[in-house]
């Protein structure tokens, strides 16, 4: 019986190069494709999910601000009041001071 003959091993060598080369290239594109039939979903619910809380925040905060302006407004009233009240107090005091002063000069 005869044996047959085995390759050199630098072609095996080169056979074995090329298959992991060619197994390297299919894993590879086995890669991104199951990255975009996997990132792709869960990157676009997680954006849709984003994208609903934003809106549900930005909702929330100009609710906020919408009852918030009222009560600066009262706040801002409540500012003049007592501004005119501390005016007209002051002009009582000083016609008080004036009218005492009257008195003090004039001879009893």
């Amino acid at each position: 019986m005869r044996k047959r003959k085995q390759p050199e091993l630098d072609e095996l060598n080169s056979i074995m190069d090329a298959l992991e080369l060619k197994i390297a290239n299919q894993m590879e594109s086995f890669k991104v494709s199951i990255e975009a039939v996997v990132t792709d979903p869960v990157k676009n619910a997680v954006n849709l999910v984003l994208e609903r809380e934003m809106c549900k925040l930005t909702t929330s905060i100009n609710d906020t601000l919408d009852q918030f302006n009222p009560r600066l407004n009262d706040m801002q009233d409540s500012v003049n009041y007592i501004s005119n009240r501390q005016d007209a107090f002051d002009v009582c005091l000083k016609a008080m001071k004036d009218h005492s002063l009257r008195r003090k000069e004039i001879p009893t």
